[in-house]
C-alpha cells in the first residue's frame, strides 16, 4: 500500500469506501468483533460493564499523571530482573539502538511479536539495510509483511484482506497452490432440512467456470452414489468422506479415477489406523493421496486433535490439516454444527 499524505486522503478514502471487496472485507470482521462484544457484555450485564469500562479509564488517566513515576518503576524492576531498558526521544534514536544492538551481536535474523510501535518506527526497513532478515511470527502482520502492505488496525492488521487476498498472495509469494473448494452436495448435513448444494449437475457448471475464469484448480466432496466419470472431468482434486473411510469398495473406486484424492480422516479412527485405508487404495492405484486431520470423537458433540497423529500418519502420506473442523462442534446446535 503506498503511503498517503495528508492531502491525498479525502480522495483516498473515498476510493476504499467505493472498493466493494473491501467494504466486505471490513463488514464480515466489524460484525464478528460487535457480536463477540455484545455477547460478552450479555455475559457479565451491562451493569457491570460500565463498572469496568471506568475503572479502565481511571487506570489509564492516573498512569499518564504519573507517567514519570511509573516508567521508574519499569526501569528498576526491570535492571533488577538482569534486564535492559532503552529510552529514545524519536523514532530515529529508537531503530539505531535496535540496529546497534543487532550489528554489534551479529544478528542475522530477527523475529519479530505483533508491534504497532515498531510499524511506526519502520523499524523493518532498518534491520534490512544492515542485512537482517526479519520475520513476523503474528499470522496477521505476516499476510502484511508478505504484501509489502501496511496494517489496517492495531488488533487486527490485516482485517482489510479477504481470504481470497490472503489465498492469491501465499500462492505468489510461497508457492502454496491454491485450491478453490465447494461442495455440489452438502450429503451429511445434521439436518434433513439444511440446504444441501445446487447438486451434480449445476455443481459441475460452476466449478468448470472457477477453473475457466480464475485459473485455479478445484476440490470438491463426492459421496456413495457419486458417478466418478463426470466427476473425473472437471475437478481436480477429489474428497472423500470421513464417515466412509473404511469402506474398501468406495475408496478403491475413488482411488481408480485417476484423480489426487484428499482422505477425510474418520472421527473414530486412530492415526495409525489409516494405513490401512490408504494401503487399500494404492493396491488398486499409483500412490497419489493426502489425509485429512479433522479431529477425533471425545464424548458427545466434540472433538479434539492430537497433534502427535499428524507424524503418524505422515508416514504413510502427506498430511492436510482441518483446522477449522477440529475446532467445530458436531451437531451441537441441534439440527447444525
Amino acid at each position: 500500500m503506498p503511503e498517503i499524505k495528508t492531502k491525498q486522503f479525502s480522495a483516498a478514502s473515498v476510493a476504499a469506501i467505493n472498493d466493494p471487496k473491501l467494504r466486505r472485507a471490513l463488514d464480515r470482521v466489524a460484525s464478528g468483533f460487535e457480536v463477540a462484544r455484545l455477547e460478552r457484555i450479555e455475559e457479565v450485564t451491562p451493569d457491570v460493564w460500565e463498572v469496568w469500562k471506568q475503572e479502565a479509564r481511571d487506570i489509564k488517566v492516573h498512569t499518564l499523571d504519573h507517567l514519570d513515576y511509573y516508567l521508574d518503576l519499569l526501569y528498576t524492576n526491570v535492571t533488577a530482573a538482569g534486564g535492559h531498558l532503552h529510552f529514545a526521544k524519536d523514532a530515529d534514536q529508537a531503530n539505531e539502538i535496535v540496529a546497534h544492538i543487532a550489528r554489534t551481536r551479529n544478528v542475522k535474523v530477527a523475529t519479530k511479536s505483533k508491534s504497532m510501535v515498531s510499524e511506526e518506527l519502520a523499524l523493518n526497513p532498518v534491520l534490512e539495510a544492515i542485512g537482517v532478515e526479519v520475520w513476523e511470527t503474528d499470522l496477521g502482520e505476516y499476510i502484511i509483511q508478505l504484501a509489502e502492505d501496511t496494517p489496517s488496525h492495531l488488533v487486527a492488521p490485516a482485517l482489510h484482506k479477504s481470504k481470497e487476498d490472503v489465498a492469491e498472495l501465499f500462492a505468489e509469494k510461497l508457492g502454496i497452490p491454491y485450491v478453490f473448494k465447494a461442495s455440489f452436495d452438502k450429503a451429511n448435513r445434521s439436518s434433513h432440512t439444511s440446504h444441501r448444494g445446487p447438486g451434480l449437475e449445476d455443481g459441475l457448471k460452476i466449478m468448470q467456470a472457477v477453473k475457466d475464469q480464475i485459473g485455479v484448480p478445484v476440490l470438491t466432496d463426492v459421496h456413495e452414489d457419486t458417478p466418478v466419470e463426470p466427476i473425473a472431468e472437471v475437478i481436480d482434486v477429489i474428497q472423500t468422506p470421513a464417515f466412509l473411510c473404511r469402506q474398501t469398495n468406495f475408496m478403491q473406486k475413488w482411488a481408480r479415477s485417476g484423480r489426487p484424492i484428499n482422505v477425510k480422516k474418520g472421527q473414530f479412527m486412530s492415526p495409525w489406523e489409516m494405513e490401512k485405508v490408504i494401503n487399500k487404495m494404492t493396491a488398486v492405484s499409483d500412490p497419489n493421496f493426502m489425509l485429512c486431520e479433522r479431529g477425533f470423537s471425545f464424548g458427545y458433540n466434540n472433538l479434539v486433535s492430537d497433534m502427535r497423529g499428524l507424524a503418524v500418519m505422515r508416514k504413510f502420506a502427506p498430511v492436510v490439516f482441518d483446522c477449522t473442523h477440529s475446532v467445530q462442534l458436531p451437531g451441537g446446535q441441534g439440527g447444525s454444527s
